[in-house]
């Protein structure tokens, strides 16, 4: 009687569920990593805010001139972004100022549209226009990235070891984009 020693469909898809799970566990340490490293930047972000190192005032601006241009985000799509330099007038310790900023943004500035400036208390000459995240907003941000991050880990490396079709579909992928690589 004669016995077949070929690869059999139960070998590849065994094969395949092995890269599968591979490559999830390979994805939670990687996940983990990058998630402590966000977690560890937000937080340093929250404690070191800096709202208390500016004044904050309302301002106008009395004069605009904005350039715009185009930049294409591929498929057809194109956003408009606009160059200006902006003539801003403002109240700060009972005196009004005049001080030119420079900005590139998607917005358009115009004529006596009243804006929010932010003065540095370091330095009264450094205004900016307060459009920006602060640095707590942003730690927080990172803060929840860090944790959608490990949670998408998670959830890959666990449907991965429950479902054995979903490590095989993985590994599958996995070896498709290898074969493409070549």
């Amino acid at each position: 009687m004669a016995t077949n020693t070929g690869i059999t469909s139960n070998d590849i898809y065994d094969g395949l569920s092995g890269i599968g799970q591979i490559k999830a566990y390979i994805g939670i340490i990687i996940g983990t990593i990058v998630s402590l490293i966000l977690l560890i930047i937000g937080i340093v972000y929250v404690y070191k805010d800096d709202t208390n190192n500016f004044y904050y005032v309302d301002g106008i601006i009395k004069k605009s001139d904005c350039k715009n241009y185009e930049t294409n985000l591929g498929d057809n799509n194109k956003m408009t972004f606009y160059k200006c330099n902006l003539l801003v007038s403002y109240t700060f310790e009972n005196k009004t100022e005049e001080k030119q900023i420079f900005i590139e943004s998607s917005k358009l500035y115009i004529d006596n549209e009243p804006i929010k400036l932010r003065i540095s208390k370091k330095n009264t000459n450094d205004v900016k226009i307060n459009d920006s995240l602060t640095m707590k907003t942003t730690g927080y941000i990172l803060i929840g990235s860090a944790f959608l991050v490990f949670g998408l880990s998670l959830l890959y490396y666990y449907l991965t070891y429950k479902f054995k079709v979903f490590s095989a579909f993985s590994g599958l992928g996995t070896g498709i984009s290898l074969l493409r690589g070549f």
